[in-house]
C-alpha cells in the first residue's frame, strides 16, 4: 500500500537510488508511485496505467482512507489515467519518456534528462486507451463502462 511501501523497501534494504522500479498492482499504483518517489529515486519508474480511462481524463482510483464507502470498485476502476500519472511524475521530479500501448507509463528522473530531450506534450500517446480505439489487446474490456455514480464514488478527479 502507499502507507507501507517505503517501510517494506527499507526493511529489505532496497537502495535509495536504483535502476528501475516497476509498479503494477491493479489498484493504487498512482498512490504507491507518489509515496515511493518521495524517498526512493530510481533512474526509471514504470507504472501501469488504466487503459479503460480516456486520454484526457486526469483521474485515479481514490485510495485514500474511507474512499468509495466500502466494497470493491467495478472491474474497470483501477489505477490511474495517463494524464494523472504524468502529473504525479512531474510532482516528484520525473518526466514521461514513453507509454507502452495498453499497459505502462515510463518515467526518467528529471536530473538525468538531456537538455532538449523532454517530450513537448503527451499527444503522441493520445490513441493508447481502449476508448480512443488504440488499445485492442487480448483482454479487451474488463467489464461494461462504470456508471457516472460509480465513477464519482471510486475515482478522484485531479483536474
Amino acid at each position: 500500500t502507499a502507507e507501507n511501501v517505503v517501510s517494506v523497501f527499507e526493511r529489505h534494504g532496497v537502495p535509495k537510488e536504483l535502476g528501475i522500479v516497476t509498479i503494477d498492482i491493479d489498484t493504487c499504483d498512482f498512490w504507491v508511485f507518489l509515496s515511493l518517489a518521495v524517498v526512493y529515486r530510481p533512474r526509471i519508474f514504470q507504472v501501469e496505467y488504466n487503459r479503460h480511462l480516456r486520454f484526457d481524463e486526469n483521474v485515479t482510483l481514490d485510495c485514500r482512507p474511507g474512499a468509495g464507502g466500502g466494497g470493491s470498485p467495478p472491474d474497470e476502476m483501477y489505477g490511474a489515467s495517463i494524464q494523472a500519472l504524468a502529473a504525479a511524475g512531474r510532482a516528484r521530479g520525473y518526466s514521461v519518456i514513453w507509454v507502452e500501448r495498453c499497459f505502462d507509463v515510463f518515467f526518467v528522473r528529471d536530473d538525468l534528462m538531456c537538455d532538449g530531450s523532454a517530450l513537448p506534450d503527451l499527444e503522441a500517446f493520445r490513441g493508447l486507451t481502449l476508448y480512443e480505439d488504440g488499445c485492442h489487446d487480448p483482454w479487451g474490456k474488463l467489464g461494461e463502462p462504470a456508471s457516472s455514480e460509480e465513477r464519482r464514488r471510486w475515482l478522484l478527479d485531479l483536474s
